[in-house]
């Protein structure tokens, strides 16, 4: 995806980003197309979507915000990426035919291949900390989102059939039930 000189500076007065002085694509990501935007003020990560979103993607946003927010106001302990509002406090805009939304950027580490102990127990601490706060969001169920799920479990139903090649395979074998009753 390229962005104009145009688009680049509609983003920018309509999030009120400041003077952009550098764009890099993020070249990570399969659904969306991520860009590092720094400017005078900061630096942002601006996430356009593929496609147009649909009422059910929009509902899913909703609660992605809503969740972000919630982690905020109960004092998560690590950095929260929360969406930026735009002039009209809307997360989301269209900018000619593309939709998006910004995040403060957060610096952060490469991913790592191999987690020591010190990591896993920070990683385990974490999720403690997230579900603890989380269990106290209330939100709305979206209904259609079981129909959705039959392919998944078709999906489960044939990992259950492979023959093991490999430890992962296996790791995998022992825990597909898992995955299948959630």
């Amino acid at each position: 995806m390229k962005l104009t000189k145009k688009e680049i500076k509609k983003i920018s007065e309509y999030y009120d980003l400041g003077r952009i002085n550098k764009i890099k694509l993020i070249k990570e990501g399969m659904i969306n197309q991520n860009f590092i935007f720094e400017t005078n003020k900061d630096k942002f990560i601006v996430r356009f979507l593929r496609k147009e979103p649909d009422e059910e993607y929009l509902q899913h946003r909703k609660i992605e915000f809503k969740a972000l927010n919630h982690l905020a106001k109960n004092n998560f302990p690590y950095h929260i990426p929360l969406p930026i509002k735009n002039k009209d406090k809307k997360f989301l805009t269209k900018i000619s035919s593309h939709y998006l939304c910004i995040y403060p950027f957060i610096e952060g580490k490469p991913s790592l291949k191999k987690l020591n102990k010190q990591q896993i127990k920070e990683a385990a601490r974490t999720l403690g900390i997230y579900h603890k706060i989380i269990k106290s969001l209330k939100i709305k169920r979206i209904r259609k989102e079981y129909k959705k799920m039959e392919w998944l479990m078709k999906e489960y139903e044939e990992m259950e059939k492979v023959k093991p090649k490999s430890r992962l395979d296996e790791v995998m074998l022992e825990n597909v039930w898992l995955f299948k009753n959630a």
